[in-house]
């Protein structure tokens, strides 16, 4: 995508070159030339942008137990045996 946009600005700069007047070439570099790139880098990045807005509001949860929850179920005595055990 950025070699695109890097050829059209090469071409509109060329282009802008050889216009009449100075003021004609810089118009027509920044309306044929910036304008329209920067338009097609910011609507090509918006799925990128809505997957970092997404990750930042919901962040993942984890999937392990984490160290201090509650343990219930038939590996609750083990892990009180196991955990006594570190602590003497």
């Amino acid at each position: 995508m950025h070699i695109v946009v890097i050829a059209w600005l090469w071409v509109i700069l060329m282009m802008s070159i050889t216009a009449n007047s100075v003021t004609g070439g810089v118009l027509l570099f920044l309306f044929l030339g910036v304008g329209p790139c920067a338009l097609l880098l910011w609507l090509s990045g918006g799925v990128g942008r809505r997957r970092r807005r997404r990750a930042y509001v919901q962040p993942e949860q984890p999937s392990v137990a984490m160290p201090n929850e509650h343990m219930d179920g038939p590996d609750r005595e083990n892990a009180q045996t196991n955990q006594g055990k570190l602590r003497d």
